[in-house]
């Protein structure tokens, strides 16, 4: 039972000023890290993305390859960096779930 959660919190801001936010909660039985190694992660990951393009997939590549550089993985890092890299797109090109195919529905229902 968890009494509380150590969450991360990550903001990128792009060159032209954009931000995005990202938020993970490390959990070494879920996630296979803690806050400690996420931190240090991020710490290195912010270095290999600075100046990078808002491109998920080259993204990804140089995570990846951080993750052989550093010999340990942090999918709470690496979940975080994508949050905030999806809010970032969503900001530039509309709502993610447009990007991603999806339509928006409403749907009413009579309360009773």
């Amino acid at each position: 039972m968890y009494m509380h959660a150590y969450n991360t919190f990550v903001i990128i801001e792009t060159n032209e000023g954009i931000l995005g936010y990202g938020e993970g909660s490390p959990d070494k039985e879920i996630t296979g890290d803690d806050q400690e190694e996420t931190l240090t992660f991020l710490k290195h990951a912010s270095n290999e993305l600075v100046g990078s393009e808002i491109d998920l997939e080259e993204i990804h590549k140089k995570l990846v390859n951080l993750e052989r550089k550093l010999d340990f993985q942090s999918q709470t890092s690496k979940c975080t960096i994508d949050m905030a890299v999806y809010d970032i797109i969503g900001k530039e090109e509309g709502p993610i779930y447009k990007i991603l195919g999806a339509q928006f529905i409403r749907m009413e229902y009579p309360l009773q």
